[in-house]
């Protein structure tokens, strides 16, 4: 096939040394490009036209049979194995997609992961700058742009989308001003950061409703402040989204989170439905509404997220009908797992919590005997029904 000389000089075409620039180019800059085996020579330029003069290391890498690279190493590299031509291609789509392949000069493209599921949205393919800029690597279908790759170095590749219909894009909306998942925007009181999907509330002693639908995890709701946020009809997946919780609030914050409506918010990996981060207070009240919560995996549906571990988190569930599934190994309401988290108290309202596989109901996760604190449910309270995972009954009793 086709082969790449491993040079860097003034030429724009990375693939073949610049006319006479310092560094590894060919003589004169000019490249080789031989057929059967891929061959690179790295021959110093001598500066003739323009540039400095290289300097001299001279070598060869031939690809043999696609398992082995033989031949004498450049000065610049250590080694004559894979490792010598191996580069690190990096997907980046904000909080959607953050993953790395290792590329081979001179070998074809890997495989590029799959976009997400966005709703109105059209995905162009990858790009090497923001929004569709640079040079496309690889096409909307998947497909590579080239049959080789060719630089010489690492390279980051942006996806590109375009918004083809707003009213099927998830949208929702804070007190009354839509949002559309991925294009940023600001309103008094709060900003949305469309790369990374947070939306932060940051106005003390503020009021914010919150409503909509995103089932592909576009949006974070954060509470920086201490304020109240009722949901209303509220639908987020964020285990779509690996950048966060549906809902959390800010370390060293205090927040009231009123239910109205019927409410749906799952985690993703990692993370609870409802985060409350070291430091921070949370206290649930009813609005006449329904919560149904669901933790990522390691995580509970609501309270600590996995790492989590000074304790000093505290939830208050004053009112409201709650509903916590905790994800695999953490439990209903309280700490992920191997995690710690702080104190639950529980007043009033009807509440269903129910432990991942080896999660206890309202307690620790997997290797957590108990929350760092206590959970203390108050006499009035309606109904609390904690259910813990329990491996030799497949029909476990609340407790």
């Amino acid at each position: 096939g086709a082969t790449y000389q491993v040079a860097q000089g003034q030429d724009d075409d990375n693939s073949r040394g610049g006319q006479g620039g310092g560094g590894y180019g060919a003589v004169n800059g000019n490249g080789s490009r031989e057929g059967g085996v891929s061959h690179w020579s790295v021959t110093g330029g001598d500066g003739k036209y323009g540039g400095s003069a290289g300097s001299s290391s001279t070598g060869n890498f031939y690809k043999d049979d696609g398992v082995t690279v033989s031949g004498s190493a450049p000065s610049h590299v250590a080694t004559n194995t894979h490792a010598a031509i191996e580069y690190a291609l990096k997907f980046s789509d904000a909080n959607r997609v953050n993953e790395t392949r290792t590329a081979r000069l001179g070998y074809a493209l890997p495989y590029a992961p799959t976009p997400p599921f966005r709703p109105g949205w059209q995905f162009n393919g990858w790009f090497t700058g923001q929004n569709g800029t640079g040079t496309k690597y690889y096409n909307a279908d998947g497909t590579a742009s080239f049959n080789e790759y060719y630089n010489v170095g690492d390279v980051t590749l942006h996806a590109s989308w375009t918004l083809t219909d707003p009213s099927a894009a998830d949208t929702i909306s804070v007190n009354g001003v839509g949002l559309v998942g991925g294009q940023s925007q600001t309103g008094y009181g709060w900003s949305y950061d469309g790369d990374t999907g947070i939306v932060r509330l940051y106005s003390a002693n503020s009021n914010y409703v919150i409503s909509g639908k995103d089932d592909a995890g576009e949006f974070s709701i954060l509470a920086d402040a201490l304020c109240s946020v009722v949901i209303s009809n509220l639908t987020i997946k964020a285990s779509a989204n690996v950048g966060g919780p549906p809902f959390a609030v800010a370390a060293g914050r205090s927040a009231v989170l009123a239910i109205a409506g019927d409410n749906h918010l799952y985690g993703p990996v990692d993370h609870p439905a409802v985060h409350i981060r070291e430091g921070a207070t949370l206290t649930i009240r009813d609005d006449g509404g329904l919560l149904r919560s669901y933790g990522g995996v390691n995580a509970p549906a609501i309270g600590g997220k996995v790492g989590d571990t000074s304790g000093t988190d505290d939830l208050n569930i004053e009112g409201g009908i709650i509903y916590a599934y905790g994800g695999t190994d953490g439990s209903g309401i309280g700490a992920a797992k191997g995690s710690g988290f702080g104190t639950v108290t529980i007043s009033d309202g009807t509440i269903y919590a129910n432990g991942g596989n080896n999660g206890s109901g309202i307690g620790g996760g997997a290797g957590v005997a108990a929350l760092d604190r206590v959970v203390e449910v108050v006499p009035v309270v309606e109904q609390v029904r904690a259910r813990a995972w329990e491996p030799t009954s497949s029909a476990a009793a609340w407790w």
